[in-house]
């Protein structure tokens, strides 16, 4: 139980300093926005459309750590049955660091 509640905590802790990272990235595109509004309208930009955006990249994204990372269409869909055990091996020694 003490672990599970540290653990809590530095999850809570993660998610804070993720949320204000995220946050200071979108006021730096504001600034951006700012720069070239013939191409964006800062009007349908909001803040919480970008942090939406983010989201869906940050959970759906692969290879984290690797030279690349990438949406991989579906891939999140893999293990969405109840009770389901599924898993990729997606290790490839060439890419990969130790």
């Amino acid at each position: 139980d003490v672990l599970a509640r540290a653990d809590m905590r530095e999850f809570k802790l993660n998610c804070a300093a993720n949320k204000a990272t995220s946050e200071e990235e979108f006021e730096k595109l504001q600034n951006f926005f700012g720069i070239y509004p013939d191409l964006f309208d800062e009007t349908r930009i909001t803040k919480e459309l970008y942090l939406w955006a983010l989201a869906i990249v940050q959970s759906r994204a692969f290879g984290w750590g690797l030279p690349c990372t990438m949406l991989v269409p579906l891939a999140d869909c893999l293990n969405h049955r109840v009770g389901a055990i599924s898993t990729i091996d997606v290790v490839d020694k060439t890419l990969h660091r130790a």
